[in-house]
């Protein structure tokens, strides 16, 4: 079965394909945000060149790569310059961290209608991807089962997607293969891999690909790229995606959190208060 390509959808259509949990390409819905012609390597240099931003070592093999800082500048001199000894992602630049001005440059607005996200807890869950051609984001499944959408603004990414059969299959075999380089695979990985049958989709600039929930799926620049990704919830997913915030969050955070998603405000404003009198009376 081969992905489906949506031209020019209304958000109506983009729901309904999400509520069928399988991913698919959207065209036709990028041409006009700003950011196709103003977010690359000069515009990020001059805005935010003194930014510091994580940044993965993928020059060796690994399924845990090194991470350490570099400021932006730093970083696209790296890109530009001819450098083949060196291969580093900087794969999760939060797009608030630079600057929530950088929000009106593209429009997913309606995702607020549902997301949990959006409504309840930040905006942390919204990306830029940096990276020059052979970097990749190894196979994983997104954070809190939730599912995202990944938009190109520049170079070429090729997808591999491994339906949720396949994806229990791999949960089975082995819980080690978060981060793995699916393109350097040898024994008995490479043996199990190849019996699989992931969908393969490449991405162009313009193009945006929706990623199911709990689908396993590996990314990869075919040259040089920009993008930028989303994770988000939506009705048929939220009880999973709360149920594995609330495990990956302290009591406190989700106290916080439970009173917010349930608009509980004046009884939150009361437990502060209350808190604080507390740690007064009593220090």
């Amino acid at each position: 079965m081969s992905i489906k390509t949506l031209n020019n959808p209304s958000e109506k259509e983009i729901l309904s394909y999400l509520e069928l949990g399988v991913p698919f390409k959207v065209l036709g819905r990028m041409e006009k945000w700003p950011l196709m012609k103003k977010w690359n390597y000069k515009y990020f240099k001059k805005n935010f060149g003194k930014n510091m931003i994580g940044v993965k070592d993928l020059s060796i093999k690994s399924d845990n790569p090194e991470r350490f800082k570099m400021i932006i500048d730093d970083y696209i001199e790296y890109l530009e310059s001819d450098d083949q000894s060196k291969l580093y992602y900087a794969s999760d630049i939060s797009i608030e961290s630079l600057s929530k001005d950088l929000f009106k440059d593209y429009d997913m607005d309606f995702i607020k209608k549902f997301d949990i996200f959006r409504n309840y807890v930040s905006n942390e869950l919204r990306w830029v991807f940096l990276g020059k051609k052979g970097t990749y984001t190894g196979l994983h499944l997104d954070i809190y089962s939730t599912a995202a959408w990944l938009g190109l603004i520049s170079g070429r990414k090729r997808f591999y997607f491994f339906n949720p059969f396949d994806s229990e299959k791999i949960k089975i075999f082995s819980d080690k293969f978060d981060g793995l380089n699916l393109n350097d695979l040898s024994g008995e990985y490479k043996s199990f891999f190849d019996s699989l049958n992931p969908e393969v989709i490449d991405l162009l600039p313009g193009e945006i690909v929706f990623t199911p929930n709990n689908y396993y799926h590996y990314v990869i620049n075919l040259e040089d790229s920009i993008a930028l990704t989303e994770n988000f919830s939506h009705k048929s997913i939220e009880k999973e995606v709360l149920k594995n915030f609330y495990y990956s969050n302290d009591i406190f955070e989700n106290i916080y959190f439970f009173f917010i998603y349930h608009e509980n405000y004046f009884i939150l404003i009361f437990i502060i208060i209350l808190i604080i009198y507390l740690y007064n009376r009593f220090k």
